[in-house]
């Protein structure tokens, strides 16, 4: 199975990038205002299970919480029902890993 990966570096400590993602609703930065996005059933966003609702312009987007770890500033998440892009078995991860200068993630 081929295998998708992305790499970045921020100037801030991981320890700072996690406490902003680890929030599973907190991927509304991502519309900046020109969409909604909001957890179903009232559940906390760093809840495993919970489903992130998104609505931009003329994209739904529904992805489920799978896995999240503090320890590892980890998390796993999928699409809920077809995912919005062509893909099969499709699981999405996101983290924050620090850099031996810890000012920079």
């Amino acid at each position: 199975m081929a295998k998708a990966y992305y790499s970045t570096v921020f100037e801030q400590r991981a320890a700072d990038v996690w406490n902003m993602i680890r929030d599973f609703n907190s991927r509304s930065i991502l519309v900046r205002g020109e969409g909604q996005s909001e957890i179903d059933d009232g559940k906390s966003g760093d809840t495993v299970g919970a489903v992130w609702r998104v609505h931009f312009r003329d994209l739904y987007i529904r992805q489920r919480l799978v896995a999240q770890s503090d320890v590892e500033r980890s998390q796993t998440y999928e699409f809920c029902g077809a995912p919005t892009i062509p893909a099969y078995r499709l699981s999405l991860a996101a983290g924050s890993i620090s850099r031996t200068d810890e000012l920079r993630t």
